[in-house]
């Protein structure tokens, strides 16, 4: 029986929190919720440092009775690698992941808590097997771990972001099993680019430019504060025909650096994987996943199809928060702590 948690994303910037009743193979949303965090960056750090009091108070505010939690953390948080072993009877496997994953991080892995997924393809040659391995250090374990019991809750468990912007997809957009898949996911300070098969991440990298990269840009450009920046980024973004295209021109910047990186990681999908599979979608994800034409520039750039993340597209919204979430035009950045919350084991 699956146990019921929170599902929880936290980023530099924010918490967001998710609560999903399950009936059967379905869901429905109960909770969906970004925690008042002021939009600054020390301030999520001070909180999970200092504060336990402060998401015990917001969830009471809230009004969730659930007391056991799981999270997901951005990438720079955590070591991740795909890793291929030779075919190998069951009760060797965990070894042999250890001693290759060793090999390839830059830390002591015995001050690592090490955990691996399964790919069910064969990806690189059919005499061996791929497994996503991902690592954290376990003093900052220990931090989340101390910090949700301090708070009153139950920590069951830690996840990359990747890898619940993965299950989000998975749920919610439905990509073929005979197709991989690209997610970008575009924060406020970075972003981070995967590579997906069906079950696992076959590779992520983390760029140090986002959102708010973005509108300084156009504030220096303009001359105009951030908070005025903020509002015509929202309202511009690319479209050349707002404002004679000065806000689209100030963020191209960011988005060429952006695309640079995508068609990086589209060569490495041809010429390191040896399954023939297709590379022609992309999913949004993040706030900035709602910046107006960026899913159509980056579909032209590459001759891929990216859309923008649709996190309730498959989950069932209750009539008394289907209000509540129409005035949220940037659903996207809740793709994560829902991709948590579809979390069944």
């Amino acid at each position: 029986m699956r146990t019921e948690f929170l599902g929880l994303s936290i980023s530099t910037e924010n918490i967001n929190v998710s609560y999903l009743n399950r009936h059967g193979i379905r869901y429905e949303l109960d909770v969906l919720a970004s925690l008042n965090t002021t939009n600054n960056t020390n301030r999520v750090a001070n909180i999970l440092q200092t504060e336990p009091s402060f998401f015990s108070d917001s969830m009471k505010k809230i009004g969730v009775r659930s007391r056991n939690v799981v999270i997901c953390v951005p990438e720079d948080q955590v070591l991740t690698r795909l890793v291929n072993i030779p075919n190998l009877p069951e009760n060797e496997v965990k070894d042999a992941i250890y001693f290759a994953f060793k090999s390839m991080i830059p830390v002591d892995i015995d001050t690592q808590n090490v955990t691996f997924l399964p790919a069910t393809e064969k990806l690189f040659h059919k005499d061996f097997k791929s497994y996503y391995v991902v690592s954290m250090d376990k003093s900052k374990a220990i931090e989340y771990f101390e910090y949700f019991q301090k708070a009153g809750y139950n920590l069951l468990a830690i996840e990359t972001e990747s890898l619940a912007n993965l299950r989000c997809a998975n749920y919610n957009m439905k990509p073929l099993d005979s197709e991989h898949f690209m997610i970008v996911d575009l924060g406020a300070e970075h972003t981070t680019i995967t590579l997906n098969s069906k079950d696992v991440v076959l590779y992520s990298q983390v760029l140090n430019l986002g959102g708010n990269a973005m509108t300084r840009l156009i504030a220096a450009d303009l001359g105009i504060d951030i908070t005025q920046a903020e509002k015509l980024k929202v309202q511009c973004g690319l479209d050349q025909s707002q404002l004679d295209g000065k806000v689209a021109n100030s963020i191209k910047p960011v988005v060429d650096s952006l695309l640079e990186e995508i068609q990086k990681i589209v060569l490495y999908h041809r010429e390191k994987i040896s399954v023939p599979r297709n590379l022609k979608l992309g999913y949004l994800f993040g706030g900035g996943a709602s910046l107006i034409g960026l899913d159509s520039f980056l579909s032209s750039a590459t001759n891929m199809l990216f859309t923008k993340v649709e996190p309730l597209k498959n989950i069932q919204v209750p009539k008394k928060l289907e209000k509540d979430l129409l005035n949220r035009v940037n659903l996207p950045q809740f793709a994560s702590c829902i991709g948590v919350s579809l979390k069944n084991e």
